[in-house]
């Protein structure tokens, strides 16, 4: 479900994804994943997240400062596992 930059970030900075699937819950992931890239000095803090069906299918982190990579943005990253698992 996760990135490679989101699952290092894991790794660093734990973070649990929301027990109840609510909007508050979602919007509170998210947050969390802004907060904790920003803390880290790895980018701006973006924080998104992706849900279908009450489940979270992609999330992200901003890691252009820490790849060096303008393009690595946050709001890019959780697009490509979300499709990954809408497409099956």
């Amino acid at each position: 479900m996760a990135s490679a930059c989101l699952k290092s970030l894991s790794t660093v900075d734990p973070i649990n994804p929301p027990v109840v699937a609510s909007p508050a819950a979602f919007m509170q992931r998210a947050l969390d994943l802004a907060a904790a890239t920003e803390n880290a000095g790895r980018g701006n803090a973006y924080g998104p997240v992706i849900v279908l069906s009450g489940k979270i299918i992609g999330e992200g982190a901003n890691v252009i400062y820490a790849h060096h990579d303008p393009t690595a943005h946050g709001v890019m990253k959780p697009i490509p596992p979300a499709r990954a698992t809408a497409l099956t």
